[in-house]
């Protein structure tokens, strides 16, 4: 008897145990496609490796709230409601997160996997015995490679990116990329948060000897201080220029942009989510590397080559994923 009562009571624990909790903290807001793109591949993997799990998401919006003060006081409402919420796993996405809420926790019991993250892992103090996670690095010397044989004529790049924590590291790995490279040289690198400068920018350097490479634009705002959606700036920046701009990320593309060999959010999300089903079947976070993603897809943007009024030899152009 006590054998049967055993096994019936192993099938109501089986039967009855509660999803695990999977809390994930974004950097930025679901109105951003490179949120949306991790938040997809979190799922997909988690459902792919048959966990059993309860998804919720705190957005900080930093790009929005993007003073350091603000920051601040973004991730002090992060760090309550991982409190209060008591996650079986926490998928940290972005450098703000990253540094704001992982690092100051991370000698607690929370379990962390963070991905979306640009600088240097050991600036924030990772990897440490609750925290593995996923970089992102751009695919700068595809890129370039691709500039070379869409244009040969090309000899200098013009940086053009936000002011954000984002561009501030990533924009001088790009230069340092492009000196290595040699083919190309940087022209001048440029970084600004107001909409009205982006634009003297633009309409300045319209020359065909020279590309931009644009890295991220989020918290661009107009003369009266609001923030200025990424898909407007990019409206704007083709409307207004004749000449090539290359990328880095799927957004990119999606915005209008003409070329990006690009990092993906769903990528980025997947591996996360891969790592965090290992931590909740037991496995440590410290016996999970720290690693990139290493799939870049090279993505055309059909309308906007029409009208550069581009001529891609067809050989070149079954390179790419073409967006209409």
């Amino acid at each position: 008897m006590k054998k049967i009562s055993l096994f019936f009571l192993l099938i109501s624990i089986s039967l009855f145990s509660a999803p695990y909790k999977v809390l994930h903290i974004a950097s930025y807001s679901r109105t951003y496609s490179w949120v949306r793109n991790i938040e997809k591949g979190i799922k997909h993997a988690l459902s792919s490796e048959n966990i059993d799990y309860n998804y919720s998401i705190f957005q900080m919006n930093t790009k929005k709230y993007n003073s350091k003060e603000e920051i601040l006081a973004r991730a002090e409402l992060a760090k309550n409601v991982i409190l209060e919420t008591d996650p079986d796993v926490v998928i940290i996405s972005d450098d703000n997160a990253a540094k704001f809420v992982a690092a100051p926790m991370s000698d607690s019991n929370y379990k962390f996997v963070f991905c979306g993250v640009n600088n240097d892992p050991a600036a924030y103090g990772f990897p440490k015995k609750n925290i593995t996670g996923v970089l992102e690095r751009p695919h700068f010397r595809s890129t370039i490679k691709v500039l070379n044989l869409i244009d040969s004529n090309v000899k200098n790049i013009i940086i053009l990116g936000d002011d954000s924590t984002t561009s501030n590291i990533i924009n001088p790995y790009l230069e340092k990329t492009i000196d290595e490279e040699l083919t190309l040289k940087v022209f001048k690198s440029f970084k600004t948060n107001s909409f009205e400068e982006w634009k003297k920018i633009v309409e300045k350097h319209q020359d065909p000897s020279k590309a931009f490479f644009i890295t991220t634009y989020s918290t661009l705002k107009d003369s009266l201080g609001n923030p200025v959606s990424e898909k407007e700036v990019m409206t704007w920046t083709t409307k207004n220029s004749h000449i090539m701009e290359f990328g880095a990320y799927d957004f990119f593309i999606e915005n209008g942009g003409l070329i990006s060999v690009a990092v993906g959010g769903f990528e980025q999300g997947k591996l996360a989510a891969k790592k965090a089903s290992k931590i909740l079947k037991g496995t440590p976070a410290a016996d999970i590397p720290i690693e990139a993603t290493k799939k870049g897809e090279l993505y055309l943007n059909a309308k906007r080559a029409y009208e550069l009024k581009l001529n891609i030899p067809s050989h070149i152009l079954e390179m790419f994923k073409i967006i209409e």
